[in-house]
């Protein structure tokens, strides 16, 4: 086969060439460095299979393969799902008594490895009648016991020998054999994405760990703070330092009633920045102060000793520089909202992905994310210690009048710029942040569903109103996911759906994660939007930060939610947004369940509609805030779960 698949080059791409978009993701593939077919007579054959690795985020074409007689390559893919692999087959007949030392040139449409070189050994022998005075036998199957083979007239051990593993054939180098299979050694740097942990061992900070039961990452301070020297990064993420307006406005709305009273996605790009140094292995930290008492209360302050000395620098989109704050009387510099922090030892790394990277394109253009430099080491508490790009999402499709899920998500991801060519797919061809799954994926049932085939850790159902014959199979099929410790996100509507809702749809018991027997609902009495009197709780929670901008409940199918009368909420359910109806009965707007101890997954519900900023209540007081708690979700669930003390 030579030259025989061909591909579109759009599969290549993600909007390449285009303003401000982002750049063609890197790809590559790898694959054995070698078949070892050993000795075979002439006349005869003998097939080995060549696995070919997908080690990218989006789907590989091999295009083409160039290799000598007598080796043929049969069972050529057009296509290698993103980090999925293929196998082809390659056979040996020489066709005379002597030694073949060929190379096969795989072709693909990779951007690292267009091509991969395999080499092929192998020798012909004369056939016995041939031999003349053959001697004493060498070997064979009848002389070679146990587990071992015989290659070359020499009885081998197929077991443990990466020379003859499994076989006759070697194992790619630095591979070592273990039980007659080929196994790579862990990767010294690691993602869980793009260079998977072998085994039960979980990517933490880059170097693949054994995390336990717990299937955590350490926390980098188990129980105290955490010391970050100057150069240390830290992304905002409150009304005062991230606002998306000039900070040379500085410090003139800092001060005590420090919120901001209107929609602004300038926090959300943040998540944004977050995820493209996530995909070039930064590690990013959120700072959570272990001990405030309010939702909007300072997480982390750093003050100067020098007076009239700023403690932090900013960087300077447009030079690619850190300069100094407009303002030099700052000597103290307090942020909330749970901060993202980025360790001084990638400080030069970070600067450089931020000046020159093509997937900061958007970020340099809008010059509208904050990000500082600390100018001295200052202590911490960190809450989560985050090292992979976010769990690919499987977005539960439904249809909500004229308005599908996909809709809110994207607007969602939008407002975060992750909303590039690419980001979406199906479970055929991955999306780099999510995948729609219609309600067939979830059919028959979990073992045999697209949900559980595509290896998902995070599900996102924005709307879903149910309705179908099919429904309650879906449910038994979302409950067998989170029961296997899938992560589930669910809003508006499809609470009810899950958990069933008095006067609407029945629920099932198969998801009903946080009651007893089901939700009551829609007992607040407004028009669009409600901005309380709240109760905040679970404070120190990934789920819940939002800083100090103001949340405000919004309309939708479910406005807020309270277990039905002779239910009741189980033990663990934690309510961070609770208000009273008229009567004084409390009611919910957003809860969680985190059911990891028993080997489950975590549950996450948030009552109104669409909280994006270009919805229904697009500019309105509380989009900055309920964005804030679905993102959340996106660095919280899936493979990124709260590190472990």
């Amino acid at each position: 086969m030579t030259g025989a698949i061909r591909t579109s080059a759009a599969l290549l791409c993600l909007c390449l060439g285009c303003r401000d978009a982002v750049h063609a993701v890197p790809s590559s593939a790898s694959a054995p460095a070698q078949l070892d077919f050993g000795a075979v007579q002439v006349g005869e054959s003998r097939t080995l299979p060549l696995t070919i690795t997908n080690d990218s985020l989006s789907a590989l074409d091999l295009t083409g393969a160039d290799l000598p007689a007598p080796y043929t390559l049969t069972g050529a893919p057009a296509a290698i799902a993103s980090s999925g692999t293929a196998t082809v087959q390659v056979t040996f007949a020489p066709a005379a008594p002597q030694a073949y030392d060929a190379t096969l040139t795989l072709q693909l449409n990779a951007t690292d490895t267009p091509s991969l070189p395999v080499r092929l050994t192998g020798s012909g022998t004369a056939p016995v009648s041939q031999v003349p005075d053959a001697g004493p036998a060498g070997c064979s199957a009848a002389t070679c016991g146990g587990t071992q083979a015989c290659c070359g007239d020499v009885c081998v051990d197929t077991q443990s020998d990466p020379s003859h593993c499994g076989g006759c054939g070697a194992c790619a180098s630095g591979q070592s054999c273990v039980s007659g299979s080929c196994v790579s050694p862990a990767p010294t740097t690691c993602d869980d994405v793009t260079s998977p942990c072998p085994g039960a061992q979980k990517c933490c900070n880059h170097a693949c760990t054994d995390v336990g039961p717990s299937g955590l990452c350490p926390c980098t301070a188990p129980g105290g703070g955490t010391t970050f020297d100057p150069g240390t990064i830290i992304i905002p993420m409150d009304a005062c330092y991230q606002r998306g307006v000039d900070i040379a406005t500085l410090p003139s709305y800092c001060n005590t009633a420090n919120s901001s009273a209107s929609g602004s996605d300038a926090p959300l790009k943040a998540y944004g920045l977050v995820f493209f140094l996530l995909r070039h292995q930064v590690t990013v930290y959120m700072g959570i102060n272990p001990n405030k008492t309010s939702i909007d209360a300072v997480d982390l302050s750093i003050g100067s000793f020098v007076l009239r000395t700023t403690p932090v620098q900013r960087y300077d989109w447009a030079s690619g520089k850190a300069v100094s704050l407009p303002d030099t009387t700052t000597t103290s510099v307090q942020y909330r909202g749970a901060p993202f922090i980025i360790d001084s030892s990638e400080h030069d790394r970070v600067l450089q992905l931020l000046a020159t990277d093509p997937d900061f394109a958007q970020f340099r253009t809008a010059a509208n994310v904050t990000v500082h430099i600390a100018g001295k080491s200052f202590q911490t508490a960190i809450a989560k210690s985050i090292t992979a790009v976010p769990s690919r999402i499987a977005l539960l499709y439904a249809t909500a009048g004229s308005e599908v899920t996909t809709d809110i998500l994207v607007r969602y991801l939008a407002s975060a710029g992750l909303d590039f060519a690419g980001a979406g797919g199906t479970p055929a061809s991955h999306g780099q942040i999510y995948d729609v799954l219609h309600e067939s994926d979830f059919l028959p049932d979990y073992d045999h569903s697209n949900l559980k085939a595509g290896g998902y850790k995070l599900l996102w159902a924005p709307h879903w109103e149910g309705g179908t014959s099919n429904t309650p199979a879906q449910l038994q099929a979302i409950g067998d996911f989170v029961g296997a410790g899938g992560d589930l996100f669910a809003e508006c509507a499809a609470i009810g759906t899950l958990e069933g809702l008095v006067g609407g749809q029945p629920g099932s018991s198969a998801t009903r994660f946080m009651t007893s027997s089901g939700m009551d609902g829609n007992a607040l009495n407004f028009g669009n939007s409600y901005g309380g009197p709240f109760t905040f709780n679970g404070l120190t929670s990934p789920f819940a930060q939002r800083g100090d901008f103001p949340f405000a409940g919004f309309n939708g199918a479910i406005t807020d939610f309270f277990p039905a009368l002779g239910s009741g909420y189980y033990s663990g359910v934690v309510r961070y947004v609770t208000a009273s109806d008229d009567f004084g009965n409390a009611t919910d707007l957003f809860t969680s369940i985190d059911q990891r101890d028993a080997g489950k997954g975590t549950v996450v519900y948030l009552a109104g509609h669409d909280y994006s900023p270009s919805g229904d209540y697009s500019g309105t007081v509380g989009v900055t805030a309920g964005s804030r708690l679905v993102l959340n979700t996106l660095f919280a669930l899936g493979q990124n779960n709260i590190c472990q003390p």
